[in-house]
């Protein structure tokens, strides 16, 4: 990946951020969205690329003082705390976190065991760097420089006060523990995390733990009640139990398992019940999945609010998915609205369809905008965009005439399987 491909200049102001030590912002690579931090001084010199963790922030590139890591779509765990006293959906999700916070406070634990293995110490622990996903899983971000000046002393343990300060991963522990403070702040922690949080923030390093120190699993097995919920030990039985444990990820998983016919008969029927127990979970793809099972069943009033949700989680697809439901409506306006979202985040079924908008001229007939559009969805191998673009170069709309032009784009279509004219799936 080169450092060219990451830029979108065309994704909102809000967007970025600027700091006196790095520019932030969100980028494009492909149909991914990516964050791209530009370091001002003391980049890193560590090789963030071969950093693979489930609970540290994925690096696709990094050279210099570019870095290109995944986005985490919920922010910073700092942003998420800075929330309470906030109504509705704030309040909701500010209460998921705190209900989160033994498991956050493990995933965080977990990155750390891994980074030290490693010998990398990681000196800058504290919320503003504890990224989310849409899950609400934590991750390790904060790699940006090699700087080990600490701004803010809440986050430094005693040691670092000597001269020079003594970073160690026993300073990266004590870090975790005020991180499990500020989020003790917020609602009361089992005794065993209050205890954890103590351990960690010990004046004597050496007494600070370097692993979480919690059991993985509560052993429920000395009472009937748990006798009756334990968790079978594999197989199909194992995966339902989790999933009716609330696992929104395992119930997705069992509803491709049965649509797909993997491991299981092909029983669309049970694939549909999971998908919708997995949306009722939160999940955002089985969402979109329910969202598409009522618009087939003509539900289009359910089919939206599914859509809607998947989309809230910040599933561009669903967008897309939304914007054809309103063209479906006649709901012109707001489809177009739905895909110009989905487009500018890189989605190259939505980029066709705002260029097919506005080559159609459903709600602004633009020649020129349909071309450039068609040109984004295109340089991602869409092969309806390819032809888009031949018949542009062909016509003269949007571009200079161009039969060249014209003609390889119709052969890049033809080589990925499009019939000629193509498919009515792709008119608005």
């Amino acid at each position: 990946m080169c450092c060219s491909c990451v830029f979108d200049r065309t994704l909102p102001e809000k967007d970025v951020s600027r700091s006196p030590r790095a520019r932030v912002r969100v980028g494009q690579c492909g149909v991914r969205a990516v964050i791209i931090k530009e370091v001002v001084r003391n980049a890193s010199s560590r090789n963030l690329m071969e950093i693979r963790n489930s609970n540290i922030i994925r690096f696709f590139h990094h050279c210099s003082n570019i870095q290109v890591m995944d986005v985490a779509p919920r922010g910073t765990l700092a942003r998420a705390l800075s929330s309470v006293g906030k109504s509705g959906e704030t309040a909701r999700f500010l209460s998921t976190v705190v209900d989160k916070k033994e498991e956050i406070a493990r995933q965080i634990s977990s990155g750390l065991e891994y980074l030290h293995a490693k010998g990398i110490v990681h000196r800058k622990i504290r919320t503003d760097n504890i990224l989310l996903t849409r899950h609400l899983d934590a991750k390790i971000g904060g790699f940006g420089s090699d700087d080990l000046d600490c701004e803010d002393k809440r986050w430094m343990a005693p040691e670092l006060f000597s001269v020079p300060p003594e970073y160690s991963k026993y300073s990266d522990i004590f870090a975790l523990g005020v991180v499990m403070e500020e989020m003790g702040k917020f609602g009361a922690g089992s005794p065993d995390y209050t205890s954890w949080m103590r351990r960690c923030k010990e004046k004597d390093c050496n007494k600070r733990p370097l692993k979480c120190p919690l059991p993985i699993l509560e052993d429920f097995s000395k009472t009937e009640k748990s006798k009756k919920s334990r968790r079978p030990d594999e197989g199909l039985p194992a995966l339902e139990w989790l999933a009716r444990e609330g696992s929104g990820v395992v119930a997705h998983m069992l509803g491709n398992m049965y649509l797909n016919g993997i491991k299981v008969p092909i029983d669309k029927d049970k694939a549909q019940e999971w998908f919708l127990e997995a949306a009722k979970l939160g999940h955002e793809i089985a969402q979109l999945h329910t969202g598409l099972h009522f618009q087939q069943i003509g539900d289009n009033s359910e089919a939206e609010n599914w859509f809607r949700a998947s989309a809230d989680q910040g599933y561009e697809i669903a967008w897309c998915a939304l914007g054809d439901l309103f063209v479906l409506q006649k709901r012109y306006e707001e489809a177009h609205e739905m895909y110009i979202k989905a487009a500018t985040r890189g989605i190259a079924e939505a980029q066709l369809r705002l260029g097919v908008s506005y080559f159609s001229g459903f709600v602004e007939q633009d020649d020129s905008k349909a071309f450039q559009i068609f040109q984004k969805a295109a340089d991602q191998g869409h092969p309806y965009a390819e032809y888009q673009l031949g018949c542009m170069y062909l016509e003269g709309r949007g571009t200079e005439e161009n039969l060249s032009e014209a003609q390889k784009m119709f052969e890049r279509a033809a080589n990925q399987g499009v019939v000629f004219p193509p498919p009515t799936e792709i008119k608005i």
